[in-house]
Parts: C-alpha cells; structure tokens; sequence
C-alpha cells in the first residue's frame, strides 16, 4: 500500500525534470524508460514510487501548514516526532480569537503521512508566523488549552 498517492498526469508533467533525475538514479536511461512505455514493463511501480520520493521530499521540507475554513484558522506547526495545533476562530468584532490547541504525537516515519493528509485536505504550507505569533500570546497570557 501507498503511503500517499500516486502524482496525477499533470503533476507528473510539471515534474518531468525530477522524473528524469529519479529515473536515472534508478539506473534507467531515457531510451529503456520510453521502451518500458511501450511494454509496460515496471511503469507503474516506477511511477508509484516517484510518487512516494516526490511527497516524502516535499512534507520533509514542511514545517508549518494553515487551513482556513469558514471563520475558522487552524495552524499547525511540525516538529520530527509531535504536531502542534492552534485554532482560530473570528469572533463577532471581526477579530481572531484562540478557540483551541492540541497536541499529537507520532512516529518519525508518520511525519510525511500526517502533512500530506493536511495537504490532501486543504492546508497550505506557510512561514510560520500567524502560529509563532498565537503561541506567544498563548504563553504570554498563561494562557490552559482552551477547547
């Protein structure tokens, strides 16, 4: 079973360069690749696993996500082996305010998995800073975790 997906066709094509990279660190020049087209012959374990190299370079690279929905902000912030998270909601002045936070841990090797399923949910990858500045007003204001 797959850890994530595999690329779409037009993910692939925007990615040709680092196919051909990969490709090639599997020991498989350009001529054997557009023969195994033809054939049939390990495209689609090759693909697959492209796939999996591609997310596990890309969540590896992660460290922050945000994920608007409604008026509500969730953040989340990543570290080797727990996940941090802080939900903002907007109250009826138009201001954001700590709903809630929450804590997960999970094995190293789960770290891609749980970003990408973010990812695959609507999160996008962020510098950090709306976090940053929550958590500083969480710990400036001593503040318990609020649900």
């Amino acid at each position: 079973m797959m850890k994530y997906r595999r690329l779409t066709t037009d993910e692939l094509d925007g990615l040709k360069q680092e196919f051909v990279h990969y490709l090639a660190q599997q020991g498989i020049p350009a001529e054997d690749w557009a023969r195994r087209l033809v054939t049939n012959e390990g495209v689609e374990e090759h693909l697959d696993g492209f796939s999996e190299y591609f997310f596990d370079r890309a969540t590896a690279a992660i460290s922050f996500l945000e994920r608007q929905d409604g008026d509500t902000t969730w953040l989340f912030s990543f570290g080797e082996r727990e996940a941090s998270l802080i939900r903002l909601q907007v109250d009826n002045h138009g201001q954001g305010q700590i709903a809630g936070t929450g804590q997960k841990t999970f094995e190293p090797e789960a770290r891609g998995r749980e970003i990408f399923l973010l990812l695959e949910q609507g999160a996008q990858p962020s510098k950090g800073d709306k976090f940053e500045a929550a958590q500083a007003t969480l710990n400036q204001s001593g503040s318990e975790n609020p649900r």
